[in-house]
């Protein structure tokens, strides 16, 4: 299994095929399996990396201060990639948004999946929705995961408008497995470094072309601030998937597989010197 040691960290990743690059970046609530759907699909026509970053899957990490930014870049260069597209979920789509900031010239273009914003609050949280977030954050402290695992796969597959019962089971189950492999990396230390300033006032610097996906079900807050990001990314196009909450590659794969590769293949037209 390929593994990079960086800055006191084995970083656990992959990759395969060929052509312009292409890197997946998983949600915080998953790890690089997430991308299983999409992996032999997008290898058709472009080199894929996939990875663990600190705290999930496969990675081992260490009691240092480590930067999402440096670690992403530590791989390309370990690959010899000049220039990726990046393709980030959740948590990894603030990472993909931190890593353009810093490092405009080694990405060509950009898909947040749900995707997080370093700075970004949204106050009009219904009371239900803060409630359930809550509670699972007092879960998580109290360490008392199986009741995390559920409240989370309730909050984040499930979404607040459809039961366990409305969502693919395959789906759920690889979320809680994939979540629950994250909690035996909670004692490794370790604190991230984030971007300063954060990236939510500073989106008119993101010149590559983006495509801002959402999950018509998801949390309002996730809703909100995928409208900013669409709002203030100059090059942004936005699309929406019914039926789904916050993991949409997940629950409908093929649509997801169409709409970025499409999009992928428009930006790369326009992107002639990767």
């Amino acid at each position: 299994m390929p593994f990079l040691e960086f800055n006191g960290a084995k970083i656990y990743y992959e990759t395969e095929g060929a052509g312009p690059a292409v890197v997946f970046i998983h949600a915080g609530i998953a790890d690089s399996r997430m991308w299983d759907d999409q992996w032999a699909a997008f290898a058709e026509h472009y080199q894929v990396i996939r990875y663990d970053t600190r705290g999930y899957g496969q990675t081992v990490g260490s009691e240092v201060s480590y930067s999402n930014r440096a670690d992403l870049r530590a791989i390309l260069d370990h690959l010899g990639i000049e220039k990726a597209a990046l393709i980030g979920c959740s948590r990894g789509g603030q990472i993909a948004i931190d890593a353009i900031l810093e490092n405009p010239e080694r990405v060509w273009t950009y898909i947040s999946v749900c995707g997080g914003l370093s700075g970004f609050v949204w106050d009009a949280v219904p009371q239900d929705q803060h409630d359930a977030l809550e509670e699972a954050e007092r879960l998580f402290e109290s360490r008392e995961w199986d009741a995390v695992l559920e409240a989370e796969a309730r909050i984040w597959v499930d979404g607040f408008h459809r039961s366990p019962d409305q969502v693919s089971e395959t789906v759920r189950d690889k979320m809680i497995a994939m979540n629950r492999q994250s909690f035996a990396h909670l004692d490794e230390g370790g604190e991230s470094i984030p971007l300063d300033p954060p990236a939510v006032n500073r989106l008119a610097q993101v010149q590559c072309p983006a495509l801002i996906m959402i999950g018509e079900l998801d949390a309002s807050h996730v809703l909100a601030r995928g409208n900013y990001l669409a709002e203030n990314i100059t090059d942004a196009q936005k699309y929406i998937f019914k039926n789904a909450a916050h993991l949409p590659n997940m629950e409908h794969p093929e649509e997801f597989n169409r709409v970025a590769l499409a999009f992928l293949d428009e930006a790369q037209k326009s992107n002639l010197q990767i």
